[in-house]
C-alpha cells in the first residue's frame, strides 16, 4: 500500500491515495510488533479490514504482479494473493 499511496499522490488521485493510506494504517495499528520491528516472516497475521479494503488491496497487488520489482517481492505478492483472494469468495 506505501508505493500505492505514493503513486496516487504523485498522480493526484486524492481517494486512492487516501484508502491506500488507510490499510496502510489498519495494518500498523494491528500488527504485533517485535521490538519495534515487523515480525518474523514465518508469523502468520490476521488483520481485519473492510471487505471493499481487502478488494482494493487485492487489485491494486494484482496490478503490481504486472511489473514485479524483484524475485522476492514477486514471491510474497504471489503469496498475498493466494492467501487472500480465496476468502473474498
Amino acid at each position: 500500500m506505501d508505493n500505492t499511496a505514493t503513486n496516487a499522490l504523485h498522480g493526484f488521485d486524492e481517494a486512492t491515495e487516501t484508502v491506500a493510506r488507510d490499510i496502510r494504517q489498519a495494518g500498523w495499528d494491528q500488527v504485533p510488533w517485535v521490538d519495534g520491528q515487523w515480525p518474523p516472516m514465518d508469523q502468520v497475521l490476521t488483520i481485519r479490514l473492510l471487505a471493499v479494503q481487502w478488494e482494493f488491496a487485492v487489485s491494486h497487488l494484482a496490478k503490481s504482479l504486472a511489473w514485479p520489482s524483484d524475485d522476492e517481492s514477486e514471491a510474497l505478492e504471489r503469496a498475498a494473493l493466494a492467501e487472500v483472494s480465496p476468502q473474498l469468495g
